[in-house]
């Protein structure tokens, strides 16, 4: 019960006295106070009823009687936010209720101190400045008027002495009160108020020193306060004063001028200053983004509100994001370059078979003395000439299947210096000195030796040539941990490497051909002069085909380096066994030929023979099935790519149906890692590429007979 009256209590508190909400701020103090003399003159207008019924007054008893619903009913005005209404009838109620008294019982009962009271609450009415003036005047003639009139007029009602002084003090006693809790309101509102402020102020100061953007008070140039974010982009210490001085971090007086123009004089309520710079106190400068608020736009005495953006970061990531692209850009455009020249390669390589086989099988059966035989011998070598261009184009395309083996990058580098091609370099460029600088215990890698070594040979060529008189090419060789991503040329990932590193004090590379250099057939070199315009981009498929990396940096006027990252492999390497033709000589095997070039086939099933092998040939892979049903054969030699029918992986996997462990090779000038890859899986005994010679030839069907099956 007692839990229920007091709910019911705070109730018609909070509706008596409480503050609706968004109640203009100009009304707050009014609503509260309101209430509660509406509330208090209801209950005092009630309480004297049955006194002026006592006491005989029937006017005084009526005007009271008319006062109860004139309170309620400014109570209820005040809740429908009626307040003008609302206190205009109260201020009339009050005024004609305490006059009437003080004329009906006299100046000394105290009823004209009500008149009193009520000027107070004239300076909280919900009125004009004006109009509270106004009532204030007419309040004070009314209280003149009773005092100077009143005091010599006789009361209606003439009260015993007892009673007279027991009115007045019940009067004064009232007046008190109701002007004690005004004055007790605004002293707690004033602590609230300021309370009120200090935690708005505290909160501001936290939020802007929490700020990730500075924030300053800018009037006429000065800073008259920044937050603690401002001055740390500026290089003052925490504690530490900064200058106040604007012109000392934004030099360029013309700007300043123009903000100010548009701020005060054009009226603009917002500037915006997306990309500039700021200087900081040691004269460095930093990339920003400033926004420029007035407090009043056109009143340059109230200065502005200044919001400093670091772009710092900002501007890094965009730099780092142009690079990465710049990268995914140059990538993709060698995998396009790449696709040209794989296929440009596939032909070639069917075209170059013929031109470099064929001399090679008439070589065979020729005499020494034969006038005929130096000819053959220069297609012949012009045909491997050819097929080497030819392969740097599958390197480039990264279409090849290059013959991984576990590799020593010193030794690629050591025979390469003794090699022929080293020694005519020297001797054309009789000025350049190189220098070797290998480390040793260098980690072992996977790759391909030709293609290493040919790498070598087109980095120290180009080192040489890069060079107009004296200079010096030094080749290095290094071991290298990276714990964390290395973003150099390329993005290069965490891994242990062995570095081969080639470098030189020429000319360099300009800025702007650095993008292109491993393009193919771009260089700056001078037409005709030397190489095949491959040379980089040989380097650069190597590299990627042993899942390496590549770094340049070049200085105009001072060199360029090549840092190329291979990665380290546990692999052991296993022992060469020599071995000449005479020991790839077959003993009457059969080898079934399946390609659908006839010159292709014309020139294996010769070369198969003459190595002493019996042989066949069909032009497709359904033609091999075919064949197959009905026929066996020793060994499978299969071109990869064969339009429009079935390739030779799929030709592969039905011949395995059939026969279970039947013995294969793969034998294609252009191939598909992942194809010849899964054809290896399935049991193909190697990969032999085109255009082959007669040991290659040789040793591939060798090996492959001699593997077990399955």
């Amino acid at each position: 019960m007692y839990k229920a009256i007091s709910v019911y209590r705070n109730q018609l508190r909070e509706k008596l006295f409480g503050i609706p909400e968004n109640v203009p701020t100009r009304h707050r103090r009014y609503v509260i106070a309101s209430n509660f003399m509406f509330v208090f003159a209801l209950a005092g207008h009630s309480a004297f009823i049955p006194i002026h019924w006592i006491l005989g007054a029937p006017l005084l008893f009526t005007v009271n009687l008319l006062c109860v619903p004139m309170d309620a009913l400014c109570l209820y005005l005040n809740h429908r936010r009626r307040y003008t209404a609302a206190f205009g009838i109260w201020v009339a109620v009050v005024t004609y209720h305490a006059s009437i008294s003080s004329l009906a019982y006299g100046w000394e009962s105290g009823f004209h101190y009500y008149i009193l009271s009520l000027t107070v609450f004239v300076f909280i009415a919900p009125w004009r400045k004006l109009v509270n003036i106004l009532l204030l005047c007419i309040i004070m003639g009314i209280y003149i008027w009773l005092n100077t009139h009143g005091r010599m007029m006789p009361p209606d009602i003439v009260l015993t002495p007892p009673l007279k002084n027991a009115a007045e003090v019940i009067n004064i006693v009232v007046n008190f009160i109701v002007l004690g809790y005004l004055a007790y309101y605004y002293t707690l509102a004033a602590e609230k108020t300021q309370t009120a402020l200090e935690e708005s102020e505290k909160t501001l100061k936290t939020t802007l020193a929490a700020s990730p953007v500075g924030i300053a008070l800018v009037k006429n140039r000065e800073i008259f306060w920044a937050n603690e974010t401002l001055s740390q982009m500026m290089g003052y210490g925490k504690n530490e004063p900064m200058d106040r001085d604007a012109r000392h971090f934004y030099p360029n007086v013309g700007d300043l001028e123009q903000f100010e123009h548009l701020a005060h004089k054009v009226g603009q309520p917002s500037i915006d200053v997306p990309d500039t710079c700021l200087v900081r106190r040691d004269k460095t400068t930093f990339p920003c983004h400033i926004k420029i608020r007035p407090i009043a736009p056109g009143d340059i005495s109230r200065g502005s509100i200044v919001v400093v953006m670091d772009m710092t970061e900002q501007k890094a990531a965009e730099r780092e994001k142009a690079a990465l692209r710049a990268r995914f850009q140059r990538a993709e455009k060698m995998e396009m370059v790449g696709t040209l020249a794989g296929g440009v390669a596939h032909d070639l390589n069917n075209i170059l078979s013929g031109i470099l086989s064929y001399p090679e099988l008439l070589l065979l059966d020729m005499a020494p003395e034969n006038p005929m035989r130096k000819p053959l011998e220069t297609i012949r070598r012009s045909g491997e000439k050819a097929a080497a261009i030819v392969q740097d184009l599958l390197t480039l395309a990264r279409r090849g299947v290059p013959a991984q083996k576990v590799t020593d990058m010193n030794a690629i580098v050591r025979e390469y210096l003794a090699s022929p091609e080293q020694a005519k370099l020297v001797d054309y460029h009789p000025a350049v000195r190189f220098d070797t600088r290998l480390t040793l215990d260098l980690f072992k890698i996977s790759g391909s030796p030709v293609h290493l070594a040919k790498t070598v040979m087109n980095l120290v060529s180009n080192a040489s040539e890069a060079i107009s008189g004296d200079g010096m090419v030094t080749i290095a060789t290094k071991n290298r941990r990276i714990t964390t991503a290395y973003s150099g040329y390329e993005m290069v990932a965490p891994g242990e490497y062995a570095v081969l590193s080639v470098s030189d004090d020429g000319q360099g590379i300009p800025a702007e051909s650095l993008d292109r250099i491993f393009e193919p057939f771009y260089t700056k070199k001078v037409m005709g002069r030397s190489g095949t315009g491959l040379g980089l981009a040989v380097v650069w498929g190597t590299v990627k085909d042993n899942g390496g990396y590549v770094d340049v940096s070049s200085v105009p006027g001072r060199g360029t380096r090549f840092d190329l990252y291979f990665p380290r492999t546990d692999q052991v390497a296993l022992e060469k066994n020599a071995a000449s033709l005479e020991d790839r000589q077959g003993h009457g095997e059969h080898v079934l030929v399946v390609d659908d070039v006839e010159e292709q086939r014309i020139i294996a099933t010769g070369m198969l023979k003459k190595l002493g092998y019996r042989a066949d040939a069909v032009d497709s892979g359904e033609t091999a099935l075919a064949w197959m049903r009905s026929q066996r054969s020793d060994l499978l030699m299969l071109d990869m790519i064969m339009d429009p029918g079935i390739d030779g992986l799929e030709t592969y996997r039905r011949v395995l149906e059939d026969h279970p462990g039947q013995k294969a090779i793969v034998a294609s000038g252009y191939s598909e890692t992942q194809r010849v890859s899964a054809a290896l899986d399935l049991g193909a005994a190697g990969y032999l590429k085109k255009p082959y010679t007669l040991f290659e030839l040789a040793k591939a069907v060798g090996n492959a007979l001699k593997r077990h099956p399955g």
